[in-house]
């Protein structure tokens, strides 16, 4: 959990809040006016203060079963034989055979043909196109 930015009190009480942020860096070795370029932009737009990154302990080993056991079964070979040698190669990609979203398959069942949907915006089309691009889907089961 974060702790919430510093709040600044009433009138005398006041102070800035945003002078934090990392120290000024150098330029190892700058041209003439580099130097001084490179400073002013550090100081027109501060970096964020880095938090010091938290060093995870690694868990103890325990002797009773871990979250990470190893598999039942060993990995298959890359040029093992197929365990599916039925499903095409392409089930799950976006196109090609066997099942997938743009297919219609099993991933993505259609609640509506796509020529009822239209069919919706064919009234507010003075020229027709949408109706008759509706017909057409619609003749072919779309």
């Amino acid at each position: 959990m974060s702790s919430p930015a510093q709040v600044s009190g009433p009138g005398a009480l006041s102070r800035r809040t945003d002078t934090g942020g990392q120290p000024i860096r150098a330029l190892p070795d700058p041209q003439y006016g580099e130097a001084t370029a490179y400073e002013q932009q550090q100081k027109g737009a501060p970096l964020a203060e880095q938090r010091p990154t938290p060093n995870p302990r690694m868990p103890e080993p325990s002797a009773g079963p871990s979250p990470l056991a190893q598999p039942s079964e060993p990995p298959v070979g890359l040029f093992a034989a197929s365990q599916r040698p039925d499903e095409p190669i392409t089930a799950g990609a976006p196109s090609g055979a066997g099942p997938n979203t743009l297919a219609g398959g099993p991933l993505a069942p259609r609640a509506y043909a796509t020529s009822d949907q239209l069919r919706e915006y064919a009234g507010s089309d003075p020229s027709g196109s949408v109706a008759w691009l509706a017909n057409l889907l619609s003749s072919q089961g779309l």
